[in-house]
Order: C-alpha cells, then structure tokens, then sequence
C-alpha cells in the first residue's frame, strides 16, 4: 500500500489548544498528494483565503503562479510562486466535528515581495510586501516553492516579545534607498509576524553620529542590565562599527567564560551561590544591507539574498561576531566630513601610551585601499554606489599629472603566535615600500570582490593581504583576478597568510598626512607624523549576528 501525503486538516483532542500543533504539509516521501489533483498542468485543491472558502488552482506553466476563486463570489486572487519566500505558522481554528473530536485547521501567512510593474511591463526597483492567510494550500505549490521557503516557520525567538526590538534605518547609506525599503517591506512584514502585537522603536539616523548617540543612550544602558535587545540595522558596515566601539570602550561585566577544568566549574558554581549579580546581555545584530560595499553582508552570504536579506533574518540564529583592535600612538585621529575636519580616537583604558583605539570587525587597511576608501568618501563619488571604489581606484593608479601611482612607506610586520605556544614572533617585511597592506576577518570586500577566499563565515581568522609597489596596470590586473573569486592570492607578487597581528610604523616613512590615512570598516583614521598602528583579534564576546549558515 502506497504512502499517503498528511493533510493540513487533522483530527486531535479537542482538549488541544490551537496552538499545540503544527503539521506539516508536505508529502511524505514516496507518496501522493491525497489533497490535490493533477488536470491539464494545474494542481486544484479547496481552503480558504482569509475566512472565505477558496478554489485554489496552480498553473505550472512557465510563470508558475498560485491562483484562488472565492466560492460563492466573484472574488480571485494570485501570487507568482518566485515571489513567496516564506511560510509562517498564523494559527489554527478548531471546528467540532462531534462530542468525541473535532478538526483543528492550521493556518499559516505567505511572505511576498513582489516589485510593481513600469507601464512599459519593466520591474521597478523598489519592492512591496504583502502577506497572504491561507488554510489547506496545495502540497504541489509548496513542492515548487524555492527549497528554503518549503520550511513552516516559528516567528524567529530574536523577535519575540521578551526583548527589545529596534530597528535603525540608515537614511544616508549607500544609495539612499533603506527608508523607502522599511515603510514598503519591512514595517508590514513585523507587523505581520511579530505576534503578540507589540511595539517596537524605529530610529531614523539623523547624523553620521545617530547610532554612536543611540548606543550610548539606549543599547548599551539596556545590555548592561542584562536586558536582551535584537537591532535590525538596515545600514552597511558603518552601523555596526559604530555600536561595537561605543560598547567596548567600557569596563562590562561579561558572563564567565566557560570552565576548562572540573576545579574551575565548582569555583565558578560556588562564586554564584546567593549572587544577583547582572551580567552584559549581548545584543543580536540583524544586518539588511544598504550600505555601499556591505562586506559583512557579502561575506556571510546575505547579499546573495533575492529578498534583501530577510530570508537571514527568518531562517538565521544568532552567531558571536569576530572583532579586531587597532591601537594607535599618540596623535592618530578620526578624518571627517570629507576630510576637511578631524575627531579623537576612543583613549586607550588600560592606560598605556596608546593615543586611542578602535575597534571593527570587517577590514584594517594602509596604502591603495585605505586611500581609495578615503577619497571615495564624499556625496559626489557616494551616489554611485559600490562603483566608486573602483572610480577612486582609477583616479589614484591614473594621476592627473601623469605620474606613476604613489610608493607607500613604512615599516610593516607581521606578528604570529610561537609555535611553541608561549610567546610570539615579529618579522618584518622585507621591503619599506608598500601598495597594499590590509588585514581581514571576512571573506568579500563587495558582493563580487573576494578578498581572501580562504576565509569562512565568521570563522575568527586575522588574514593579511599585501604586495609591494607596481604599475598601474599590474595594479588593475592583479585587483580584477579578486573579482574572480580571490585568483589574486595565488599571484606570486601577492603575500597572503593567517596573523595574530600587524603592526605599521612610520618614524622613518610617510611625511605627508595623505599617505598616513588607515581604513577601519571604513572609517578613517590619520596616524602622526612618525607613529605607529597595530590590530590584533580582540578576545571579547560582545555582539551576535544573526546569520543562517
């Protein structure tokens, strides 16, 4: 006797409560749709759409589509099976059958974004949310769903109601478009989903200080009270940088690492008995990227996310997020407002000789990079997006006055570990001359610009990538292979290797300001006139990502 497909309408107790169950609608494996029937390409099964008994027919032709007739009116309706990217459990309605049982109909929400229509029959840009309620769907509609929205979700527990939901919506990032995209897809989409109903804050940036400003007054008061907080950032890299130095440049009461011996846990145990101590709740970072080159995003695969990073958001759980330090020598300085003021670094807590520090999670870079960054940074080049690095990039290899591209000098080393284990090992390169020196914990750099391509997600890895100076056209070839998926580091005038650190200094190098600028995910910061910078992994937990491996 063959397998049969489960229905969506079963028979329980009728002492369940709606909410005890939640069936599947797939068919089991080797079976039929019990459900649906097969006529002329079409699947057509009955439900409901909303409270009204429904017809639903699947044309399977080549723009698949889900279509429903309203029984008894001339009511229809349609979604493209492409645009569903989600199915969330709504609820269920019990309906009594007799004194004995009764029927529980479980109910569920279609996640859509779809993009309006030009009048020419073109997409438009700018995309549109809508939800759908439904009761007894097509097994064969879920069969042709993309395979991760075949899944019955839980509204994800970072969104429910025992934390605090912000949402940061990054009016100047990238291409300007993270406000238009929260009021068309994201605000309905929480209002859908974020059940029981309750209120969350939505702070529009004002400055570039909005998050800074917000961090202070708001995440980081709230974590220190071991209250748990979700940020949905719709932002690029910046945001994040911003939040996490606003958090370490203070003293925080982090959770006790966890025990190495039995010694350990039984004084650990014995030091929390009778304790009300409170400790630092981390916040959960769920990144949507409107930034320019949103690096993170692209690193973790959510850039790749047709629907702009939700389908992370519903399906991801919350991942620690690898950081970095870099610490500066007296003098260093945050260049602003496209490089015509400066700000003071974070002064560095442990009281060393150390002007400021700054912390990141992305990319530490001096030479073309930094540079490139740098002068990119400005309303003109900004409203090209992501193509401005590359615009920059030309301007510095090509001078106006036909010069050959600038020689970056400075003592660069690399720190390791002992392979013993106890101490560590600093050897200099070899040349004073550099163009391109950058340390990373990602893997991309844009969508498409792998930077080190042995990097996994979040795997905690300080790389350095370097190469001394070339022409620019060498420059331009070696630069294009990392468009290829990261063939540069297999050139031979290419360094690429693991580090626990790299220090550069510059007491015999660059007189001049504009070669002294270090890239901190993107932020930029000019070191002194014979000073030094140095970034290591920074050991402490504080943010989690929320990222769907």
């Amino acid at each position: 006797m063959a397998k049969v497909a489960l229905h969506p309408t079963i028979i329980v107790s009728k002492h369940l409560t709606p909410y005890d169950i939640l069936t599947t609608l797939m068919p089991l494996e080797g079976g039929e749709a019990s459900a649906d029937s097969w006529e002329d390409g079409e699947f057509l099964s009955v439900g409901r759409v909303g409270e009204r008994e429904a017809k639903f027919t699947l044309d399977d032709g080549p723009e698949r589509k889900l279509s429903w007739r309203i029984l008894g009116s001339d009511g229809v309706g349609s979604v493209l099976v492409k645009d569903v990217f989600a199915i969330i459990k709504a609820g269920s309605i019990s309906r009594v059958i007799d004194e004995r049982s009764n029927t529980l109909e479980v109910t569920y929400d279609l996640l859509i974004i779809e993009h309006s229509k030009s009048k020419d029959g073109g997409d438009l840009s700018r995309p549109i949310f809508r939800s759908i309620r439904v009761c007894n769907l097509p097994t064969a509609f879920q069969k042709r769903l993309p395979y991760g929205a075949r899944e019955h979700l839980e509204v994800p527990h970072f969104l429910k109601a025992d934390q605090d939901l912000h949402v940061i919506v990054s009016t100047g990032a990238g291409t300007g478009l993270a406000q238009s995209f929260f009021q068309a897809v994201l605000k309905p989409l929480l209002e859908c989903i974020r059940r029981p109903a309750i209120s969350y804050t939505v702070h529009n940036t004002q400055s570039a200080e909005t998050v800074t400003e917000l961090t202070k007054s708001t995440f980081l008061p709230r974590a220190q009270q071991g209250v748990k907080q979700t940020i949905i950032l719709l932002s690029g890299d910046g945001g994040i940088v911003d939040i996490i130095n606003v958090i370490l440049a203070v003293p925080l009461n982090l959770e006790p690492s966890v025990p190495k011996t039995i010694a350990d846990a039984e004084e650990g145990f014995h030091s929390l008995l009778g304790s009300s101590e409170v400790h630092y709740a981390k916040p959960t970072i769920g990144l949507l990227p409107f930034g320019t080159g949103n690096a993170l995003a692209s690193s973790l695969g959510i850039s790749k996310d047709s629907k702009y990073g939700l389908n992370n958001i519903l399906r991801g759980s919350p991942r620690p997020l690898p950081l970095f330090k870099v610490t500066f020598s007296p003098g260093a300085e945050y260049v602003i407002d496209e490089g015509r003021g400066a700000e003071s670094l974070i002064p560095a807590a442990d009281g060393s000789n150390a002007e400021g520090i700054v912390y990141g999670a992305v990319v530490c870079s001096w030479g073309f990079h930094a540079s490139l960054v740098a002068d990119s940074d400005t309303a003109a080049y900004r409203k090209h997006g992501a193509e401005r690095f590359q615009m920059a990039a030309k301007d510095a290899l090509y001078p106006s006055d036909c010069s050959e591209p600038h020689r970056y000098r400075a003592k660069v080393s690399i720190i390791n570990n002992s392979i013993t284990g106890v101490g560590e090992v600093v050897e200099a390169l070899e040349r004073q001359e550099h163009m391109y020196i950058l340390a990373t914990l990602v893997s991309n750099l844009e969508k498409s610009l792998t930077i080190s391509p042995s990097t996994k997600p979040l795997d905690g890895q300080l790389r350095l990538v370097h190469f001394g100076p070339l022409p620019a056209e060498e420059v331009m070839r070696i630069m294009g292979l990392a468009y290829q998926g990261g063939l540069h580091v297999k050139e031979e005038a290419v360094g690429y290797e693991d580090v626990a650190g790299v220090r550069i200094d510059f007491e015999h190098g660059e007189t001049d300001d504009e070669w002294r600028r270090v890239c901190v995910d993107g932020k930029i910061v000019r070191v002194a006139a014979g000073g030094w910078m140095e970034v290591r992994r920074e050991p402490r937990d504080v943010l989690d990502i929320v990222y769907a491996s």
